[in-house]
């Protein structure tokens, strides 16, 4: 009797190790992809801190059109240069020294012949994360 005791209890022993074992590689494991997704989530949350995101878009004002130029990022942009093309014969260009998150920047703009009804403009500025480039269409 007390060997039949002795074996269960040796039985019980070696299952809950094996048991402890096999779950607390799981556990790690998990906790391994649980940190790892946490440090991705802190790297592109300081990314987006630290980004400035230029838009663009025209409104008709009553006899011009003026081109709305707005920082949707969370960063500061400095040294913006916004060119429009095709057919702006005046205000073609703004160039300003600083956009701050959420500020908005108004150019009025002379249009020749407008057959597309759209222009493309090219942005360029500069941000925490670098300089950036990038050309977008406006639609009128």
């Amino acid at each position: 009797m007390q060997v039949l005791s002795l074996l269960l209890s040796i039985a019980a022993f070696g299952l809950s190790l094996y048991v402890y074992i096999v779950f607390d590689r799981k556990l790690k494991s998990q906790a391994i992809e649980l940190n790892e997704f946490k440090l991705m989530q802190i790297k592109k949350d300081e990314w987006l801190r630290k980004s400035a995101y230029i838009s663009t878009s025209v409104k008709k004002d009553s006899f011009e059109y003026i081109l709305v130029i707005t920082n949707r990022g969370q960063s500061t942009a400095c040294n913006v240069f916004v060119a429009c093309a095709p057919n702006v014969i005046s205000g073609a260009f703004f160039k300003g020294p600083l956009l701050r998150p959420g500020q908005t920047a108004e150019q009025s703009l002379s249009l020749g012949m407008v057959e597309q009804g759209f222009l493309d403009v090219s942005i360029e500025w500069d941000d925490d994360n670098g300089h950036h480039k990038e050309t977008q269409v406006a639609y009128l």
